[in-house]
């Protein structure tokens, strides 16, 4: 008798429980040679499940939070970019209210991505304005589009259920507009202008968009960016502080805290969870603040460098602060029970420290210094360690980690991209490839 008969003659669960131990590429080849397996793989929707887990935890929340924020109306035309199955669509739709929906709605939108030979590049719309635009950028589910130009005029477009794009709002600037970004729920926009002024605007439920704020500085503005969930925006200026603001039930924007500096702030940047903020300044610290449960921002550390700090970054599990100073040092400093921060390790470098970035996994972290790169890693709650040092003839301009974590590429102006592998240690199949 055949081992396939015997294994699905099993009680339902224990053929699940055998599936859950199975990672992706095993569910699939199962669900390719056995039929019965293959219908439960599909009544199951295991191969969404299985695929939406490869994300972190924080990743997952963000899709969440993007997912709920979206109307039948907009889900419908977002998966319409890629099918014209209606059916797919609406029972697709239908079931946004099962715990399984985000993975169900990204993992089907993946895979019917992937089926596109050809995009349609067909021009769909042309936003005017009388000046040079400084940016223009897409949400997150690519249904609104954001632009801020020298004019003075921030322009918000939205994609309508048949395709076309209709301009839905303008944001008025006394002076040049800098930058207009878009939170990660598409329902909010923040604009920053030449006026030393910030403006937010959101989206009501009746569809319409309405300024909630304008926020003045003292100084130029450095940047305005949202947290994840879209309920915070920080504000980094030169006048010395970063300022949160928190999104109210009842539409408005509220002071929440304000972090002062004793010179200007470079940038302000929340954890992938929300839960925390860092920022960077020139007065040679960078500070780590926690949402508490009553909602209230508390200072939690304080970064010292002998020089001023260039970046602030969290790690994407949100457990790590990076920073990097033209001192010559990046430090990593690690959450620890009870919610404290505490210095866990001290990276040196001969000049400034430009930058300083963590894997997608959390796990390793890799710094630049004008020809030298170095990476550092870890394991569980195991100390940071240095993994390799990457040299070139001059000035590296980026170092990146590869989506799965097991590469790094890097790029100078000495004319090599230099890519390493993870596997037998980062010093191992260094491959050199000349730009022309």
């Amino acid at each position: 008798m055949s081992s396939e008969p015997q294994l699905l003659n099993l009680s339902r669960p224990t053929p699940l429980n055998i599936i859950g131990y199975l990672g992706l590429k095993d569910v699939t080849r199962l669900k390719q040679v056995s039929s019965q397996f293959q219908e439960l793989v599909k009544q199951e929707d295991i191969l969404a499940k299985e695929w939406y887990h490869r994300f972190s935890s924080a990743h997952q929340s963000l899709l969440k939070t993007t997912t709920a924020a979206r109307s039948d109306q907009q889900l419908s035309a977002w998966l319409g970019q890629f099918t014209n199955n209606q059916a797919l669509i609406q029972s697709l739709v239908k079931r946004r209210e099962e715990a399984c929906f985000p993975a169900l709605l990204f993992f089907n939108n993946a895979d019917l991505m992937s089926q596109c030979e050809t995009f349609n590049v067909d021009k769909k719309v042309t936003i005017y304005h009388e000046a040079l635009i400084r940016s223009a950028a897409f949400s997150k589910d690519g249904l609104n589009v954001v632009t801020a130009s020298h004019d003075g005029m921030a322009k918000i477009y939205q994609k309508e259920s048949d395709g076309s794009w209709k301009g839905k709002a303008v944001i008025l600037h006394d002076d040049g507009v800098e930058s207009a970004s878009l939170s990660d729920d598409g329902r909010h926009v923040v604009t920053i202008g030449d006026d030393e002024e910030v403006k937010i605007c959101s989206l009501n439920d009746d569809g319409l968009w309405e300024k909630k704020a304008t926020i003045s500085h003292d100084s130029c503005v450095e940047s305005a960016t949202f947290s994840a969930d879209g309920r915070y925006l920080v504000i980094a200026s030169d006048d010395g502080t970063a300022k949160i603001y928190g999104y109210e039930d009842d539409g408005s924007w509220k002071a929440k805290a304000t972090i002062f500096h004793d010179a200007w702030v470079n940038s302000a940047t929340f954890s992938a969870n929300s839960s925390h903020l860092v920022t960077a300044s020139g007065d040679h610290t960078a500070k780590i603040y926690s949402k508490m449960g009553d909602g209230l921002w508390v200072e939690k550390a304080t970064i010292d460098h002998d020089d001023w700090v260039s970046s602030a970054t969290f790690s994407p599990d949100s457990t790590h602060v990076v920073t990097a100073s033209y001192d010559g040092t990046a430090k990593i400093y690690g959450q620890k029970e009870g919610g404290t921060w505490e210095e866990e390790a001290k990276i040196y470098h001969v000049d400034d420290v430009d930058s300083a970035t963590f894997s997608a996994d959390s796990s390793h972290l890799v710094t630049v210094s004008n020809c030298t790169v170095k990476i550092y890693g870890h394991e569980d709650d195991g100390p940071w360690k240095e993994k390799a040092i990457i040299l070139h003839k001059e000035v590296v301009n980026s170092a990146t980690f590869s989506a799965d974590c097991n590469h790094l590429v890097t790029a100078s102006v000495d004319g090599k991209a230099k890519i390493f592998g993870q596997d037998g240690g980062w010093n191992m199949g260094e491959k050199n490839h000349h730009l022309p």
